[in-house]
């Protein structure tokens, strides 16, 4: 989807991720994170990627298949094909 198609079906998240290890520690990094639905206000932590993919499917109605081709494309724009 382009930037300039977006319609009243477009949700809007917002994705922190942190390390929680302390710099110099020596202990191995684990990232956690929130994910916020805007729209509802839900949130969730998590500490596994696919908690991500399992909370944007129940806030959006997405099926599997189209969350991770829709997932890729993001990771993709701005590199050239």
């Amino acid at each position: 989807m382009k930037d300039d198609e977006c319609n009243d079906d477009t949700q809007s998240f917002i994705l922190r991720i942190w390390n929680d290890a302390p710099a110099g520690s020596g202990k191995m990094k684990v990232w956690r994170g929130s994910i916020v639905h805007v729209g509802s206000g839900k949130r969730i932590y998590f500490h596994n990627l696919n908690s991500i993919t399992s909370f944007i499917q129940q806030q959006t109605g997405m099926g599997p298949a189209t969350l991770i081709t829709w997932l890729r494309s993001l990771f993709r724009k701005g590199r050239p094909r």
